[in-house]
């Protein structure tokens, strides 16, 4: 169930979720945010999430219009489902479980190609990937899936069919299982 946003029907809630820190980029959302909100008058910012860099994240963003602050949710599945972006500006992750579960959520992603993110995202298909520390692609990649229904949608779709087909339980269970196999053949030989 989606949170209560107040955020009026109609407009686009672009959203953050996670660690208000240093490798999450979060400081290129705070810089990005006034430009895409002076180009989308529509657009809203949901920030989910605590950390060091709040205090400074709130400064940046205290003139800026339709940001809301969530502070730290343990339902981020109903957070998720109030969105129609997700953002991850990070510059270090391993393989974000955020990513995946927005996908699962089919809510398209904008995220940095960085360390395991592009392995889950395919650029363009399911989700953007753009260069980390670049907040012209930030606001552009994000601005892109603001002013386009029809793309968020493809793209939302694309992203939870690609979990469903390669990220469930299931899925990597069977994997684990071809490789200890495949491992357990390679012995006997």
């Amino acid at each position: 169930k989606p949170i209560e946003t107040g955020i009026p029907a109609g407009d686009i809630t672009i959203g953050y979720v996670g660690a208000f820190e240093p490798r999450k980029g979060v400081i290129d959302l705070a810089t990005a945010w006034p430009r895409i909100a002076e180009a989308n008058p529509r657009a809203h910012l949901l920030v989910c999430g605590d950390g060091s860099l709040e205090p400074r994240m709130r400064w940046m963003l205290e003139s800026a219009p339709r940001v809301r602050w969530l502070g730290h949710r343990e339902d981020v599945p109903n957070v998720l489902s109030a969105l129609d972006v997700l953002v991850l500006p990070s510059h270090v992750e391993g393989a974000p479980n955020v990513v995946l579960e927005a996908m699962a959520s089919a809510v398209p992603v904008v995220a940095t190609a960085v360390s395991g993110t592009p392995e889950l995202i395919r650029d363009g298909v399911d989700g953007k990937l753009i260069p980390d520390r670049n907040t012209d692609a930030l606001v552009e990649a994000v601005m892109r899936l603001a002013s386009n229904p029809g793309l968020r949608s493809r793209v939302a779709n694309a992203a939870r069919k690609r979990v469903l087909e390669k990220f469930t339980i299931d899925v990597m269970i069977d994997a684990y299982e071809e490789v200890l196999v495949g491992l357990a053949e390679g012995r006997r030989a």
